[in-house]
């Protein structure tokens, strides 16, 4: 079989990262022709290494995301792709392979569909986007495959010829996503999905997204993929659709998957989001020195201060606060994102890398040293110097590097006991749960969900629900 893939990338760093470039080391075995496309350009290393490994890199402007990508990419090579049985589009937004990536390909093997992708995503009913109608059942885009019978077809010329603008994710969803699989069925082509989306026990339907909902459950069906927005993404949607993503990479760690890859593609993300993702947000003081040493993260340590009942809400933004402060004195620093964990370091347990360190201290002199920042601010120099502490973080992932959190084995520990009586309270007492799926939430709130809003939503709906989830929360969060 003469398989062809086009893969999409795109890094603002004008880089095939690491993660990339592992995927595509394991595509390239299975395909006889490998185009890669970026919107953008690459720097010099990363064309070098990518025209090594693929038959054709095209570079273009950094338009119509991967939707555009692909289309520039099927008509340039469409003499090329002219003896084709099968052609992949295929895009960087996943981790992999983690165990065979063969088993793809075996499972393709099996089915005789005109086109298959890896996952499909189930119906919703509001349409997300629009908050009306429906989303219809549709294969995921970021590996999708279509053979000879589609490829020689009027309907695919024409769906690429006819394609809208795409200015935005969501167009890229809307009108392009969502859309294939139904244009192409109604067309009389056959679709299929190697992967079914799996059922929870005590589910009556599986979650839409799987990918994102239960990428867990597809590890342990053979799935070899794990989504990059899962490191990065906001914890409390990830928690809103019930999303095991702390177990997920911890899986992927035990199936060989090198994690150092992981660290470098959320290079640039939220630390906080990150740590929280990945089920890193706290160390502990037995893990051993040359794992640290060995990081690439800049290690940022806390103290151990974790009891109950602390406002960690209002310390966080009395830190944020702090942080800005400190930032804007410094001038230079006064652009950096500030995403402050509420456990203020104190300067005196730091282990930052020294090229770090010398950084912040340049910067320092030259707005006039430690005395004139305290003079000009108004603080003494202990709070200063906690302030300094505070804008590590933002500064270490401004050099490509990112954070990590250690705190006592016993504090870690008292913590993780909390979240775990919490969670096992919250499932004696409401045996049915008291979640939805976030897209579905925020569908039925008609817009962009909110706590407040939700709230009021849940009250009115379900008021002894409402009733008894308060009672427990607050039973939870009173010292004892």
């Amino acid at each position: 079989m003469q398989r062809h893939l086009v893969y999409f990338s795109y890094d603002p760093d004008v880089r095939v990262d690491a993660a990339s470039r592992y995927l595509l080391d394991a595509l390239r075995e299975h395909v006889q022709h490998l185009a890669i496309v970026v919107n953008g350009t690459l720097g010099e290393e990363s064309h070098a290494w990518a025209s090594e490994r693929a038959d054709v890199v095209l570079e273009r402007e950094n338009v119509g995301f991967d939707v555009g990508a692909y289309r520039y990419a099927i008509d340039a090579l469409r003499d090329t792709h002219a003896d084709a049985d099968e052609l992949i589009l295929a895009n960087f937004t996943s981790f992999g392979p983690v165990g065979d990536l063969g088993e793809i390909f075996d499972r393709a093997a099996l089915t005789d569909a005109d086109i298959w992708g890896l996952t499909a995503h189930g119906p919703l009913i509001p349409n997300p986007y629009t908050h009306r109608g429906v989303m219809p059942e549709h294969l995921q885009s970021h590996f999708l495959a279509v053979r000879r019978p589609v490829l020689e077809s009027a309907a695919w010329r024409e769906y690429w010829q006819t394609m809208p603008e795409i200015t935005s994710y969501s167009d890229s969803i809307q009108l392009h996503e969502a859309r294939f699989t139904p244009w192409m069925r109604a067309r009389g082509f056959s679709v299929a999905a190697l992967w079914e989306r799996p059922l929870r026990a005590g589910e009556q339907a599986s979650a839409a997204n799987a990918t994102i909902e239960r990428p867990l459950e597809l590890l342990e069906a053979g799935y070899p993929l794990v989504k990059r927005r899962l490191a990065w993404h906001e914890p409390l949607e990830l928690d809103h659709r019930g999303s095991f993503v702390a177990e997920t990479f911890a899986a992927m760690a035990e199936r060989g998957y090198p994690m150092e890859l992981v660290l470098d593609a959320v290079r640039s993300a939220s630390p906080r989001a990150v740590a929280t993702n990945l089920g890193w947000q706290l160390a502990t003081d037995q893990t051993p020195g040359e794992v640290l040493e060995a990081t690439p993260w800049a290690g940022i340590v806390y103290p151990a201060d974790l009891h109950p009942g602390r406002d960690l809400r209002g310390e966080a933004e009395d830190a944020a606060a702090t942080a800005r402060a400190a930032a804007e004195f410094l001038g230079p620093l006064d652009t950096l994102t500030l995403d402050t964990n509420p456990l203020r370091p104190h300067p005196h347990t730091l282990a930052v890398r020294p090229e770090l360190m010398a950084e912040l201290d340049a910067h320092l002199e030259r707005a006039g040293g430690l005395d004139h920042m305290a003079t000009t601010l108004g603080w003494s120099a202990t709070r200063c110097e906690e302030a300094l502490a505070l804008l590590l973080p933002p500064l270490a992932l401004r050099r490509g590097l990112a954070t990590l959190e250690v705190a006592p084995a016993a504090a870690w520990a008292h913590a993780a006991q909390r979240a775990v009586t919490r969670e096992q309270a919250l499932r004696d007492a409401l045996p049915h749960g008291i979640r939805m799926p976030f897209a579905e939430a925020r569908a039925r709130a008609r817009g962009v969900l909110a706590p407040q809003r939700a709230t009021v939503t849940l009250e009115r709906t379900a008021p002894e629900l409402a009733r008894r989830a308060k009672a427990l929360i607050q039973s939870i969060r009173t010292p004892r």
